[in-house]
């Protein structure tokens, strides 16, 4: 595994020693932000980007956005071990100045007092049905900006419900895995 892209291109990353973690294959990966950077919209990320990696596992999507030029990355898993790999990766790449790391429990309400993430990617754990309350959660604590542009993963078979306040721009779907591309719309 290693970064596609940006000024950390080629610089391999760790994975997580066992399985528990599916780290998003380079292939995805690549997929995602060629949408991001030529779509409707972008160019994501840019110098003002301040990413939320949830569920982060490896950090490969938050620290793929750092090369490519994201001011900010956070870091949020409910896992030690897997915010362990998160943490060394980014030292590893030289980009842990530009990053956070924090073992937070996504299901319930979050607080937030800093400046507001407009990129959150997440990648829960398949067939979970995580995404929609974990949005809810992270709203509500004060995490997204207006505008906001979300990256979910699911299993290529797993369907989102429609989410208050979201608006499906697209979804795309790579071997076993989909995307959903969600714009946080104006209140």
């Amino acid at each position: 595994m290693h970064i596609i892209a940006g000024s950390l291109k080629g610089r391999a990353l760790n994975a997580p020693r066992d399985d528990s973690t599916r780290p998003t294959s380079g292939k995805v990966r690549g997929a995602l932000f060629n949408i991001l950077a030529h779509g409707s919209f972008g160019p994501l990320p840019g110098e003002d980007t301040r990413v939320l990696d949830c569920f982060c596992g490896s950090g490969a999507l938050g620290l793929e956005a750092l090369s490519r030029g994201a001011a900010y990355a956070l870091f949020l898993d409910s896992r030690a071990d897997a915010l362990a790999v998160a943490k060394s990766n980014a030292l590893k790449l030289g980009a842990a100045a530009r990053c956070g790391f924090e073992l937070r429990d996504l299901s319930q309400k979050q607080n937030w007092r800093g400046a507001a993430f407009n990129l959150i990617f997440l990648d829960p754990p398949y067939r979970e049905a995580r995404v929609p309350r974990t949005l809810a959660c992270l709203e509500e604590g004060g995490f997204i900006a207006p505008g906001a542009v979300a990256v979910a993963e699911t299993a290529r078979d797993e369907d989102l419900p429609p989410l208050p306040g979201w608006k499906l721009e697209s979804r795309r779907a790579w071997g076993g895995t989909a995307a959903f591309f969600l714009r946080r719309e104006a209140s």
